[in-house]
C-alpha cells in the first residue's frame, strides 16, 4: 500500500475498514490459489496482499481501542492509570 493509501485508512470508519479487510482476505486467498495451481508466477503478490491486511486490520483495531485510550493516562514514572469515572 502507497503512504497516500495508509493516510486514507486512518479516515475511515470500522464498518469500512472491515468491508475492505474481508476483500483483501478474499484477495489473497485467491493468490495463493492461483499459486498453487501454477496459474500465477509472481510470488510477491500474495505477500503483498497479505501485509496490506495486515495494515488494515492494525488500523481497524487502532479504532476500535480509541474510546479505550482516552480514559486512560500514561505517567512515565508510575505507569498507567485509568482515569474513567
Amino acid at each position: 500500500m502507497k503512504k497516500r493509501d495508509l493516510t486514507d485508512l486512518k479516515n475511515k470508519s470500522i464498518k469500512e475498514l472491515t468491508l475492505m479487510a474481508g476483500d483483501i482476505e478474499k484477495s489473497v486467498t485467491e493468490s495463493r490459489l492461483e499459486l498453487k495451481l501454477q496459474k500465477s508466477k509472481n510470488v510477491h503478490v500474495a505477500n503483498s496482499k497479505r501485509r496490506n491486511l495486515a495494515q488494515v486490520l492494525t488500523y481497524l483495531r487502532q479504532k476500535q481501542l480509541e474510546p479505550e485510550t482516552k480514559d486512560v493516562q500514561v505517567n512515565p514514572k508510575k505507569g498507567v492509570k485509568n482515569v474513567a469515572k
